[in-house]
């Protein structure tokens, strides 16, 4: 936090003052001065009374205030002040009239004033030293309290000479002790001075004016004949308005400026995004900011971190960040909350006071859709990896194919009376076009196939497909194809455009449509629909590895057995699946993903177990269709995609069942 000393420049912002700041110590002295043609007693008690008030109440703000501001400037006159006080209660209650000291005699009264005076000069005097942020010293009280009881005894053993005379008024000593205190006044007024640069512009005149008002009353004490005479009023007086505007000083740079930086604070603590709680050293929360009291409305003060916000899950004797807490140490890690399936960012920074821990910040940031995005990216990653690897392995392998191909052709040609021969022949060439075909498809995983891309209409090249689909899926499947609600069929094929082998897209239709077939052994709904959409870089639900543009995109779902989360992550990884031995290769959802990389675009999955799977095909559409998509009105373009089991709420489409950005 800053402090009134820390740096502050001479046109640094100060704290405002209002004009009954400086009104209101002048009314209070004229009626004290008033009240002195009555009882001067009364009138010497009351303002020796409010300076005493002021020292101490000054020393109790500065003391407790220091752990947070760290101003040892205004915390070392605040000691100083502080015995200054108590040596003036004893003053006033020493003074003539009062019934202390015994006979009514004012020089012990004197003596004690001359000694607070000399006390605060010498406390002005040292307290520039303190204005370039050196820490104030451990002893510096005790050796003002041990000054201060010093003093008294010298007075009251009668070991100082005598002050006042009655009779003969001030002694040689007196007045020769007050200008040596006027003196050390003036030095204190250069050192101020002389560090000027390091001090709050107003909070340097007010101490000059201080250090101007004290001088004041020290001449006017060496004026006086009687204790009650007019000298030693205006010496009141003018000490009373010193120390008023020390006053001023505790009131401004000790109380409201700090509660003015604590208030700018903590707009600024209310303005982070992220959840952030004050923690004692056992880890209950202390307050928190508006981020955390949205995400938590309830009232957590004094609660446990751990009961609040960490995964119900994990047990404490388990958390990292409560072992941190018992530690006494800070920590940085990511918790996982497996039934909200939420990632979390967590970091609990250590409050360090007197060398000690007394409280911890932490700080809590979801990370789930960054988490999701890293491991759609590494996913991403492997699989081009895989693929890689894979593609080197197929091109030897198709061509060590052609070469037994090209020699069983050869070969049978030689044995062509020889049925048995041939027939052995037959199922040589047989296997060697299966291997073929999975080289094809290796090569497709690799992204190495021949394309021969050309401008389609995605979705005139389903509607071809339809009787082809219905004859793979069979009768207890139903098939649904979708089509625009908002434009006619004719003015849609313009917005379903898209560059691609026509092949290539046939034969990633029907790998999609066969999967969504034995996802469904008892019969089931497949859906399949078409999308254009304009994808953002920043857009929610974007591909990670896919670069922003405009995209046709084809769904297909299936109202099947589902999967889960682990098995949709390995779902494109090539030789990976699911079936019995024999009954698949592996390689049928990782060539679509090859492909629709090879292609510009890519391939997603969402799956729910027991609700069914959707895969989205992206596939960069030709030309710029902003205009064509415009076609479409201000309606829902969502509507016509919007298909959905009557049975339950999951809609296996909800990948395209969006409108376009």
């Amino acid at each position: 936090m800053d402090h009134a000393v820390h740096n502050a420049s001479p046109n640094s912002a100060s704290p405002d003052f209002s004009l009954q700041d400086f009104a209101a110590p002048l009314l209070i002295g004229l009626a004290l001065i008033w009240l002195s043609r009555y009882s001067f007693l009364w009138f010497h008690t009351l303002a020796e009374l409010f300076c005493v008030v002021v020292g101490a109440a000054l020393y109790l703000i500065a003391r407790y205030s220091h752990v947070f501001n760290r101003n040892s400037f205004l915390l070392f006159l605040a000691q100083g002040f502080f015995w200054a006080s108590v040596l003036d209660a004893i003053h006033a209650m020493a003074y003539s009239g009062m019934g202390l000291v015994p006979g009514g005699d004012p020089n012990p009264a004197t003596q004690i004033w001359l000694c607070a005076r000399a006390l605060e000069a010498t406390t002005l005097l040292l307290a520039p030293r303190y204005l370039n942020q050196r820490p104030i010293e451990a002893w510096t009280f005790g050796v003002f309290g041990t000054a201060t009881i010093a003093a008294l005894a010298l007075v009251f053993f009668g070991e100082l000479p005598d002050a006042f005379v009655v009779g003969s008024g001030l002694t040689p000593f007196k007045i020769g002790s007050e200008y040596l205190i006027i003196t050390v006044l003036f030095l204190a007024g250069w050192r101020l001075r002389q560090h000027h640069a390091g001090i709050d512009l107003t909070l340097y005149r007010i101490l000059v004016c201080v250090i101007g008002l004290t001088i004041v009353s020290e001449f006017a004490f060496t004026l006086y004949v009687s204790v009650f005479g007019l000298s030693n009023l205006v010496g009141h007086i003018a000490k009373f308005w010193a120390f008023w505007l020390l006053m001023l000083v505790m009131s401004r740079w000790m109380l409201a400026e700090p509660f003015r930086i604590l208030s700018a604070n903590a707009t600024s603590f209310d303005a982070m995004p992220m959840p952030v709680l004050v923690l004692d050293r056992h880890g209950r929360v202390q307050s928190g900011n508006e981020a955390a009291r949205q995400q938590h409305p309830g009232d957590a003060v004094g609660r446990a971190l751990h009961e609040i916000w960490h995964p119900a899950a994990i047990a404490r004797a388990e958390c990292e960040v409560c072992r941190a807490i018992d530690a006494g140490q800070g920590i940085s890690t990511v918790q996982h909350d497996p039934e909200r399936d939420e990632w979390s960012g967590v970091r609990l920074h250590p409050i360090q006071q007197h060398d000690q821990t007394s409280g911890y910040i932490y700080v809590h940031t979801n990370i789930t859709e960054r988490k999701r995005s890293e491991e759609k990216l590494a996913q991403a990653e492997k699989l081009e990896l895989i693929g890689r690897m894979t593609g080197g392995l197929a091109h030897d392998f198709n061509n060590l194919m052609g070469i037994v191909l090209g020699s069983l052709g050869l070969l049978g040609k030689r044995v062509a009376d020889d049925e048995k021969a041939r027939h052995h022949i037959a199922l040589a060439q047989q296997a060697a076009q299966r291997a073929t075909e999975v080289t094809r498809s290796l090569l497709a995983v690799a992204r190495k196939q021949p394309l021969a891309p050309r401008l389609l209409n995605v979705r005139q090249v389903i509607i071809e497909m339809m009787p082809l689909i219905r004859q793979s899926v069979g009768n207890r499947i139903t098939v649904t194809e979708t089509h625009c609600a908002l434009c006619a069929p004719t003015e849609c094929a313009r917005c379903i455009l898209a560059s691609v082998d026509p092949a290539g897209l046939s034969n990633a239709i029907l790998n999609l449509v066969i999967n969504a077939r034995d996802a469904m052994p008892q019969g089931g709904e497949l859906l399949i629909g078409t999308d254009v959409r304009t994808l953002a870089a920043a857009e929610s639900g974007t591909p990670a590895d896919l670069t922003p543009g405009c995209y046709v995109i084809v769904g297909i779902a299936d109202t099947g057995t589902g999967m889960t989360p682990q098995v949709a992550e390995r779902a494109f990884e090539p030789f990976f699946t699911t079936k019995g031995s024999g009954a698949g290769t592996g390689l049928g959802l990782a060539s679509v993903y090859g492909f629709a990389r090879q292609s510009g675009g890519t391939a997603t999955i969402d799956s729910q177990p027991g609700l069914g799977t959707s895969i989205q095909l992206y596939l960069p559409a030709a030309g710029d269709l902003s205009t064509a998509n415009a076609n479409h009105g201000a309606g829902d373009r969502g509507e016509w995609l919007r298909l959905k089991r009557p049975s339950t709420n999951y809609n296996p489409l909800h990948a395209v069942d969006q409108a376009p950005t």
